[in-house]
Parts: C-alpha cells; structure tokens; sequence
C-alpha cells in the first residue's frame, strides 16, 4: 500500500539520518540508567537472537564506554547503536522496529507511551517492576514479560514478533490507541496518583 511504502521510505531516510543499519531489525531502549531501564537483559537477548537484529540505545553518553565494552566481550559490538541524548525522538521512533523496556525500577515511563503512538510494538516488565504495566492488555496492546531479567524469554519474544508481522502490526495499532486515550494531563496526574500509592504501600510494608 502506500501508506506502507511511505513508512518504509521515511525509515530508510531516518535510519541513514541516525547513521543506522538500513536493513537490521532494530530494538530501541530508552532512558538515561542503562542498569536500571534493563540494558544489561537486551544485550543478553541480543546474543541469541539472529545476526539481523541490533539495538540502538538512547540516553546519557556518560555510559556509553562502560558498556560498549560490556558489548565486546559479548561478541556483539557491530550490533548495538549508541546514539546518547536525543532531542528529536520522533526520528529514532520512526527509525526503530520495536521497543524494548525491561526496566527494573519504573513507575509509568512516557517512553512506552511515545513508542505506542508511533505505532511501534512494545515488550515492557510487568509491576512491580513497571508500575503502569498493570494498565496494559498483554499481547494485545503490548508484551508483558514474566521476568525482566530473563534474556532468553525476552528473545523469543522478539522472534515471534519478527515472524509474525500481521500479529506484531495489530499490536502496535492497539497499542496506537491506547495512547491515544492518555493525555498529557491525565498521563502527569496519573503518574503521580501511582508515585504516591507506591510510596505508601512501601511505608506500610517497611
């Protein structure tokens, strides 16, 4: 169609922009703590998964050395894309296949919200890793991993929206509205209801 074809063209041109690989299936991670936003598991994955998929990685550049090493000793160097901060995310959206969020510590990250509404398929940690993914229908607006720090779940995870497009592309698409149903109003006071009952639930168990 060429709604596609369109789709297509601009994320050649976004990717050749980025300095990205033009016919890699990319995972996007988003967030300045690479430790704590689950870099260490998609890296993981990233070494079972075919040599057709890369990462690329937004956040500080403070990190970038530590784990480019971290990527050599994983045989995966030529693999993973640091491209530290961002200001126009719109193009690393655009340029990505999916989004990839196995936080370890996440109340309701907008960067789950941002990917949805550029219609990419998202694969996040579920509560109480990631607060808001109680929000989420799972595998059918989102996947919900079981585990955040299992690399290998994650990977099949991945295969399996590789393999099948039309199942990837609906979730995306109901991932797709259901941003659409957040404003950004709603989306701060939302986050801050959850920050606050979080708060309270760790006072009452501590």
């Amino acid at each position: 169609s060429p709604k596609l074809a369109d789709a297509v063209h601009d994320q050649s041109h976004d990717r050749a922009l980025l300095g990205l690989p033009k016919n890699q299936y990319l995972l996007l991670m988003v967030g300045h703590n690479y430790e704590k936003k689950g870099l260490a598991t998609l890296l993981n994955a990233l070494t079972l998964l075919p040599e057709n998929v890369s990462a690329v990685v937004v956040g500080d550049p403070s990190h970038i050395t530590k784990w480019k090493k971290r990527c050599q000793g994983l045989n995966i160097a030529g693999r993973v894309f640091f491209l530290g901060k961002q200001t126009e995310m719109a193009a690393v959206y655009r340029a990505s296949d999916c989004l990839v969020h196995a936080t370890l510590e996440d109340v309701f990250p907008i960067v789950i919200l941002e990917a949805m509404a550029h219609c990419l398929p998202v694969v996040v940690s579920p509560a109480p890793y990631c607060l808001s993914s109680d929000l989420l229908s799972p595998n059918t607006n989102a996947i919900v991993l079981k585990d955040p720090q299992d690399a290998a779940a994650l990977s099949a995870h991945i295969v399996f929206l590789m393999a099948n497009r039309q199942k990837s592309q609906a979730m995306a698409e109901a991932g797709f509205e259901f941003s659409k149903s957040y404003d950004w109003g709603h989306l701060a006071q939302n986050q801050m209801d959850m920050y606050i009952q979080f708060l309270e639930e760790t006072h009452a168990s501590s």
